[in-house]
């Protein structure tokens, strides 16, 4: 059942609302940069969400135009252009699918592989821009920027020497005052190239990962929202979220093998390894963090405590959610798959099943 556009609707709280537009004006700067930063470009559409879901519709469409202006500000043309290209089509998806009220899993999908395709053209914009690859032309960028400041520069050389990625040829700490300028120029251009190595293999898993988040949070955050307002809307509760039997061990034999497959072959197998790495940490923390949430909910914990395990198992202690995730799925030591009636062994590859 279609909810008739519940969200744009909805009374602003003018408090939140004000606030929320301050915040963002004194943030406007981050924008701009937020397509340097994968994470932080997926990170800014779900707050813009979370806006309109629970503060209102002007606070939403008032800090998405800041964002855009400010992009514009500080990067022109090509910066507006990215974050409208991150931020648009994902806003205007997720709002519809959750308003139209699709089954939640499919609009999950649906949402992140809008983001992704969206984060993949502004990828392709830095490039076309740069008329190299998007990698090569952050680099250029932030090499300038460091050489065009010689503290930080310095802070660079001293930041990687304490942490023994650069030493001086007696295999000692590195003295700042000792180095000519063709040396800085040199530690500089080795630093740059870590950085490009790490780019190369961060970027399509933050992108792949901050994709599956995106797609899934902001889902929750709109149709939590709708519910809230006293609509209808397709919302699994958090503490059923589980992966079907069957499938936990085809996703745990895949990380299986690329990770063999990254030590053997790392020069053909090492992104793939990195992307599904990424995306089965996120899968099974979140899963990890709804056993958590139906332990707490057997205990008629208060709905704060949820929250305050969400924000901390996903943000802060992602890899004790992993363990307890992949713990869940193995020995199900909440006994949950029994309650919620999927005890019984799944072949996903079955087509009779339903």
């Amino acid at each position: 059942m279609q909810n008739e556009a519940v969200l744009f609707k909805r009374k602003n709280r003018r408090v939140l609302t004000f606030v929320s537009i301050l915040v963002c004006a004194a943030l406007m700067p981050l924008a701009g940069f937020s397509f340097v930063i994968p994470q932080l470009s997926m990170f800014l559409p779900l707050v813009l969400l979370l806006l309109l879901g629970y503060v209102g519709p002007v606070s939403a469409v008032v800090c998405t135009v800041l964002c855009l202006v400010s992009a514009g500000v500080f990067l022109g043309a090509l910066g507006a252009g990215i974050v409208a290209v991150l931020c648009i089509p994902y806003l205007i998806g997720s709002v519809y699918l959750a308003q139209k009220d699709s089954e939640f899993w499919l609009s999950c999908g649906i949402a992140a592989a809008v983001v992704f395709a969206s984060a993949c053209v502004a990828v392709a914009l830095v490039g076309a821009w740069a008329k190299t690859d998007a990698v090569s032309a952050i680099i250029r960028t932030v090499t300038e920027a460091v050489n065009s400041q010689p503290d930080l520069a310095d802070w660079l050389i001293s930041l990687f020497s304490q942490m023994g990625l650069l030493g001086s040829e007696s295999g000692g700490a590195l003295a700042l005052g000792s180095l000519t300028a063709e040396e800085r120029t040199r530690i500089i251009q080795q630093i740059m190239a870590l950085f490009d190595s790490l780019l190369r293999l961060q970027i399509p898993m933050q992108i792949s990962t901050g994709s599956l988040a995106a797609g899934v949070l902001g889902q929750a955050i709109l149709r939590k929202a709708i519910l809230k307002l006293g609509h209808t809307a397709d919302y699994p509760a958090l503490k059923t979220w589980r992966i079907p039997k069957g499938w936990g061990r085809i996703l745990g034999g895949t990380f299986a093998l690329l990770f063999v497959l990254a030590r053997l072959i790392p020069q053909y197998t090492s992104g793939m390894y990195y992307v599904f790495s990424g995306i089965f940490e996120q899968v099974f923390a979140l899963q990890g963090i709804a056993a958590i949430c139906w332990i707490l909910e057997e205990h008629k914990r208060k709905r704060i405590t949820k929250i305050i395990v969400f924000i901390i198992g996903y943000f802060v202690l992602q890899t004790p959610a992993l363990i307890l995730g992949i713990a869940d799925q193995a020995f199900d030591f909440t006994k949950r798959r029994a309650k919620l009636g999927d005890a019984e062994e799944v072949n996903p590859f079955d087509p009779r099943r339903e």
